[in-house]
């Protein structure tokens, strides 16, 4: 089944690359916080997540399109 957006610039957020890479970053700044190396750094852990939402949503349309499957082009006998 696809997905349509009736507005162009919102068919990024439908990308499965963007939301892996948000979840990664949540994931990966929750743990760094809790450290007492990047406790100096704390201050960049949320906004590094909202720098790799932004990365994503021009990246990840790319990345999706191409990992997903092409179907076979039908004959045209």
């Amino acid at each position: 089944m696809s997905r349509t957006v009736r507005h162009a610039w919102l068919q990024p957020f439908l990308s499965t690359t963007l939301w892996t890479l948000v979840l990664i970053d949540i994931a990966v700044m929750t743990v760094l916080e809790n450290q007492d190396f990047f406790k100096d750094y704390a201050g960049w852990a949320w906004p590094s997540v909202l720098i790799t939402g932004i990365i994503g949503y021009f990246i990840g349309p790319a990345i999706d399109r191409m990992f997903t499957k092409k179907s076979p082009s039908p004959n045209n006998n």
